[in-house]
């Protein structure tokens, strides 16, 4: 009969991801991000100004007579929309995958930083998907699930088509392995 043993393990002697070993999403993806932020920015603006127009025009009010919590409202917008597009500019250089023998990692964030490693031998399946915005700008997005999930356990959108069936087409040679 064997024993069961779980000994410890030393975390100098783990394997580590490092910077280098990230490829970067393609710059076609960064550029459809800021456009995207660029035109929520936009319309936002555009809004606020009709509704301001409006109001001073319809209701025949200054600008000072708007209730404070109008402006409350309009400087968390601001700043959410300032904070997002700070994550969009410098965040895309965090964003990026790592495909090794056994898994594929990626990693995303400015503020808040996420990794996440998904083994291939718990995948379940996995699928290349694109909508009509990213079939324009030949762009997609890898999924893969795990078992047991209701959703995917990894979405890595922006890939460009070839690399995330590539990385698909091994998955499914070497997944259980």
């Amino acid at each position: 009969m064997d024993s069961f043993e779980n000994n410890k393990l030393e975390l100098e002697g783990l394997p580590q991801l490092g910077d280098q070993d990230f490829e970067m999403l393609p710059k076609r993806y960064f550029r459809l991000r800021m456009w995207t932020w660029g035109a929520i920015a936009l319309l936002s603006i555009l809004f606020i100004c009709c509704v301001i127009a409006w109001a001073v025009m319809e209701k025949e009010a200054a600008i000072s007579d708007f209730p404070m919590v109008l402006w409350i409202v309009l400087a968390a917008w601001s700043i959410f929309l300032g904070l997002w597009g700070v994550s969009e500019f410098h965040g895309f250089q965090m964003r990026g995958y790592a495909m090794r023998e056994r898994d594929l990692s990626y990693r995303a964030g400015f503020f808040f930083h996420a990794y996440t490693t998904v083994p291939f031998n718990r995948l379940q399946h996995s699928e290349v998907s694109q909508g009509p915005v990213a079939r324009l700008t030949k762009l997609c997005t890898l999924k893969l699930y795990t078992a047991g999930s209701s959703g995917a356990n990894l979405s890595i959108s922006g890939m460009d088509p070839v690399d995330a069936q590539r990385i698909r087409d091994y998955i499914d040679e070497h997944g259980g392995n």
